[in-house]
């Protein structure tokens, strides 16, 4: 009886102290969970300050990077300038000298006329000083630099500054930091006689039918750009895994064949380039164009300009802003490409509108600021996925190439763009630089700004733009710039010959 009593008592006893553990437990798990929600406000407070942190540091770093390069570059050009000015001077008699200076001001468009005599009397001053066994001044040298440099031969003939267009342009297209991609479409009628009596006789075939005599066409137009310009262009039948490469291609496009309103003696080419990202790039693109012109290519409404611009630097919170920025002022973007190409009205396949694409429209509908807050909480895939459905391209905007590349396998950030699909094709150099500029500026502002505010749903688009001008490119006469070359592109009519 005692044993059992006993064995109560303990068994009591363990119950109680198990009690007790219990109750301390959740004590101590209720306090957890509290501290932990604590951790988790504090986190969901830093997190903006951590990124803007990082993209502190990235624009540090950027800065930092164009400094050493921006000095090392001036550094190089100076000592440049010294040793050739003083070779040249000892070399060259004050006569040729004199011519020198006088060749550079019938080469240079650039130069003025004030500028050029200036140059070219510090060039006599410095042979004239060598003749006499006098050290040049450095003030000589460099004065007489830019006559020296506007009379050097350069690859493809002519000036340096002939070749090279506007420096300021140029500058800035060539951002820090940079880079670019340019696909021209183009209606090309062949040269060979032979190819262009099959062409009309196999133009009323469907697109893969032809591909025999667009395969000839192609191979002629590769040809005649290699003799012009020096390049191989690599041939290629476009196809859905269409693979990348480092040097220019000139490939078919079936967009074009079926919808690009080529006549029956005209045939579609593309011409694709590799990334741009330097001077040497761009006077390669000029030359490219400057061939092209030469074998008459025409651009018709169905004829694309696409511009990739590099953006695998952009973080996630920039990513989302220049997402935003591009949506609300899309209907300004529409104003600055001809009218054949706009949104509203036209039946072109391949550039709807990303507004309008059928992820927003399961949705019931939207207003501008019901999609900029869908926006502003995305993940990048669903950045991608909403704005290119199913990753079609076919839309003015393709983010496509930020998640994966046309054959559908990862893509390297180095190699990620955003692409602007909806202006029409062009030959001429200073209107696709300047629609190039356009856009850098668009997305470079676009990422060092907080997120926009939507724009009201009634704002009419002639407002969006003066908008985008003013408060995004927070320039309100770029449009005046390069002589109106963005504005003469918006004016092109439905078809257009370049030679």
């Amino acid at each position: 009886m005692l044993g059992l009593r006993f064995l109560g008592g303990l068994l009591l006893l363990l119950f109680v102290s198990l009690q007790i553990f219990t109750d301390q437990r959740s004590s101590c798990t209720g306090k957890l969970e509290l501290k932990q929600r604590e951790v988790d406000a504090l986190s969901h407070k830093l997190e903006p300050l951590s990124s803007r942190v990082r993209n502190l540091e990235v624009e540090l770093r950027t800065l930092r990077v164009s400094s050493i390069r921006a000095t090392e570059h001036h550094r190089k050009r100076a000592d440049a300038a010294v040793r050739n000015a003083a070779s040249r001077a000892a070399e060259l008699s004050v006569a040729r000298a004199a011519h020198t200076a006088e060749k550079a001001a019938a080469a240079s468009a650039t130069q003025s006329v004030e500028a050029v005599a200036d140059a070219a009397a510090a060039a006599k001053k410095a042979a004239l000083a060598q003749r006499g066994r006098a050290k040049p001044t450095v003030e000589a040298v460099v004065a007489a630099e830019p006559a020296v440099a506007a009379a050097a031969p350069t690859v493809g003939g002519g000036s340096a500054a002939a070749v090279g267009g506007s420096s300021t342009l140029d500058e800035a297209v060539l951002a820090p930091g940079l880079s670019y991609g340019v696909e021209l479409e183009f209606c090309y009628t062949p040269a060979d006689s032979t190819v262009l009596q099959q062409l009309r006789r196999d133009k009323h075939l469907g697109d893969e039918k032809a591909i025999p005599v667009r395969k000839l066409v192609l191979a002629e137009a590769a040809e005649r750009l290699k003799a012009a310009t020096g390049l191989t262009f690599t041939t290629q039948y476009e196809s859905s895994c269409k693979e990348d490469s480092k040097g220019w291609r000139i490939v078919m496009d079936v967009s074009v064949w079926n919808y690009g309103y080529c006549t029956g003696t005209e045939s579609d080419i593309e011409i694709v380039s590799p990334p741009l990202r330097n001077q040497a790039d761009i006077d390669t693109l000029r030359s490219v164009l400057k061939a092209l012109r030469g074998i008459r290519v025409r651009a018709t409404r169905g004829c694309g300009l696409h511009i990739h611009v590099g953006a695998g630097h952009f973080s996630l919170p920039q990513l989302r802003v220049v997402t935003q920025q591009l949506y609300k002022y899309e209907r300004a973007l529409d104003l600055l490409v001809p009218k054949s190409r706009r949104i509203a009205g036209n039946d072109n396949q391949f550039i709807f509108s990303n507004r309008g694409n059928k992820h927003w429209g399961k949705r019931g509908g939207h207003t501008n600021a019901q999609l900029n807050g869908a926006l502003a909480h995305a993940s990048k895939l669903q950045l991608v996925q909403w704005t290119n459905p199913n990753y079609s391209a076919r839309f003015v905007l393709s983010l496509r190439r930020m998640v994966r590349d046309d054959c559908k396998r990862p893509i390297k950030p180095a190699a990620q763009t955003i692409e602007f699909r909806q202006q029409v094709a062009t030959a001429d150099d200073t209107e696709i630089l300047s629609w190039m500029q356009l856009l850098a500026t668009f997305l470079r502002q676009a990422a060092t700004l907080p997120p926009p505010k939507s724009a009201p749903d009634n704002m009419k688009a002639p407002a969006l733009l003066q908008d985008m001008l003013a408060n995004l490119l927070q320039d309100p006469h770029f449009l005046q710039k390069n002589n109106g070359a963005v504005m003469a592109l918006a004016d092109r009519g439905e078809a257009h010959e370049f030679k």
